[in-house]
């Protein structure tokens, strides 16, 4: 298991038991890391933050970068990346800032830049999620929006409040998702709400 932690910017990756296997410091101006993601066939890791970080699985830095270089002084910060089923690209969404809308982008296994989708007028990209076949990607932002393995938008639909979390059931007919505000949403793989299941008040 590999987790990332915003505030001291370390990578720690764990045994199943639960046991620290090893603590890896951020690297360069990585700064606080916002997500990271394991390769399906354990081949490398790959972290996010201020930048893109591909790690090997015993943590040593391959390659470090900056996924917009033109907005590399006004700071886009990296919210959500995971890779695909197969291995072969990852995905990473971003914040956007006051001047640039956030992005969608695809990147190849090693770090090459397929593909930036501009979230015109949207909200940050919170989350993403791949099928469990890899044929479609959800992302959590101001819609939940379902698109194909290469890019193509499918389905799009407004949440009433900004979503944060998103996750597919195993067959891939239903997405559920979690909002600022705490509300928990079942939708259907078109995304067309079935139902709003719990919401939660905060004290």
């Amino acid at each position: 298991l590999a987790t990332s932690n915003p505030d001291d910017g370390h990578l720690r990756i764990w045994k199943s038991d639960g046991s620290l296997l090893s603590d890896i410091p951020r690297f360069k101006e990585a700064k606080g890391l916002t997500g990271v993601s394991w390769h399906p066939s354990s081949k490398s890791i790959v972290s996010i933050g201020a930048f893109i970080t591909l790690h090997q699985t015993d943590g040593t830095v391959t390659q470090q970068i900056t996924h917009r270089p033109e907005a590399e002084k006004r700071l886009c910060l990296l919210l959500s990346v995971a890779w695909h089923p197969s291995g072969a690209f990852f995905v990473t969404g971003d914040y956007g800032n006051e001047i640039d809308d956030p992005v969608l982008q695809f990147w190849t296994e090693e770090g090459q830049l397929i593909k930036t989708i501009p979230f015109t007028g949207g909200d940050e990209i919170r989350n993403v999620a791949w099928s469990r076949d890899g044929e479609r990607l959800a992302t959590a932002s101001d819609q939940l929006r379902i698109w194909d393995k290469n890019g193509t938008l499918l389905h799009e639909a407004d949440a009433p409040d900004l979503l944060w979390g998103v996750d597919w059931h195993p067959k891939g007919d239903r997405i559920l998702t979690s909002s600022i505000d705490g509300r928990i949403t079942l939708w259907n793989s078109k995304a067309k709400l079935i139902k709003e299941i719990k919401r939660l008040t905060f004290n």
